[in-house]
């Protein structure tokens, strides 16, 4: 399995982020963990990351509990730009492939060919566009075991949403997973395998894009029936008591 998580509950102060969440996640999949903003979605990924160390619960990565070790399986893509600004493209991509041992210079150096960056640029100088192409392309030129996308096309035009989707799938690792974490479910819907539904720091469903639009029309209906239902239940206790068993099923 290449992720599983048990009962993972995250606070802060009195703010419950993650409330006894379990997944499992295996190879070879496009999944969507989708949900509003305050959801959870960036405290998971967090965790996921090793960033967050305080939390309840037990999370391991290709079998093992988080380390040094399992991060070097994840290629990271947060939502705002990472690369310093004074850094060329050229020296970025050497940094990269210092820094990380499964980064390939030949596939960065073909990724920046196909999307026109002249590795002689200096971060500072490229468009807002450009700099999420850099960040995707230094990200899709590692073999990692996990990709994980926080918010990959919020800031970009619907034109460019099918060019962000096919460079993402047309080149990476095979063997992996890609997690793509997001709001906006319509968007992502027709290039995902799986759907993670999160709110409120909970899991609703967890199934394949067939099965949770199996009754409905887009998966972006099923999603709002299931946070529906989750609020209906949590407002009656008497009602969620009976229908526990049906707890994250539309």
């Amino acid at each position: 399995m290449l992720v599983e998580i048990s009962a993972l509950s995250k606070r802060y102060d009195s703010t419950l982020a993650l409330n006894n969440l379990s997944l499992t996640l295996q190879s070879g999949r496009v999944i969507g963990l989708l949900g509003p903003n305050g959801s959870g979605k960036t405290t998971l990924i967090k965790v996921l990351l090793g960033l967050l160390r305080q939390y309840e619960g037990s999370v391991k990565i290709l079998g093992e509990p988080l380390s040094d070790k399992t991060k070097a399986h994840i290629s990271y893509l947060p939502d705002k730009n990472h690369i310093p600004l004074h850094w060329s493209i050229g020296y970025a991509c050497g940094f990269f492939a210092d820094f990380f041992d499964d980064f390939s210079l030949d596939k960065a150096h073909a990724l920046l060919k196909q999307l026109k960056l002249d590795q002689s640029k200096k971060v500072k100088t490229l468009s807002k566009g450009n700099r999420e192409k850099l960040s995707l392309a230094l990200m899709l030129a590692r073999q990692a075991r996990l990709y994980i996308f926080d918010e990959p096309i919020a800031g970009v035009d619907p034109v460019a949403r099918d060019f962000v989707f096919k460079l993402i799938l047309d080149n990476y690792n095979k063997d992996a997973s890609i997690l793509i974490a997001t709001h906006l479910i319509y968007d992502v819907e027709k290039i995902l395998d799986e759907a993670i539904f999160l709110a409120n720091g909970s899991v609703l469903a967890h199934s394949s894009v067939a099965a949770l639009t199996a009754n409905v029309d887009s998966l972006e209906t099923a999603f709002k029936q299931a946070f529906t239902k989750s609020a209906t239940l949590e407002s009656n206790p008497l009602e969620s008591s009976l229908l526990d068993s049906t707890k994250g099923v539309l």
